[in-house]
């Protein structure tokens, strides 16, 4: 969760989200944490055997397509979310067409 949390905070200066507020003083407990958060956990083992699905984005990627979304919603600039959305959408298929093509070959020219 370390991982996630720092990266989305190097992307969130990146996208001009406002100031985070500084982390809790003392000590952290690492177990302590919502009572769902065991939940959270998700194995994609299945689905990568079963269906041969493989993810689109990588995860600097998911983070910072989060952190473009949630940065200027929470400042003072306008935030139009259709465009937004559209944008995001849009890089999502992007990557997702390119990487299939490049794995597969498919579609790639001859």
């Amino acid at each position: 969760m370390g991982e996630l949390a720092a990266e989305f905070l190097r992307r969130w200066e990146v996208h001009g989200g406002p100031p985070a507020a500084p982390p809790a003083a003392g000590p952290q407990d690492p177990d302590a944490g919502p009572a769902e958060r065991a939940s959270l956990a998700i194995d994609s083992s299945a689905a990568r055997r079963e269906l041969r699905w493989r993810p689109v984005l990588r995860f600097s990627e998911a983070v910072d397509l989060t952190a473009a979304w949630y940065a200027p919603w929470a400042s003072d600039r306008p935030f139009d979310a259709r465009a937004g959305m559209r944008e995001q959408i849009e890089t999502y298929q992007r990557l997702a067409a390119e990487r299939y093509r490049a794995r597969t070959g498919v579609g790639s020219a001859a």
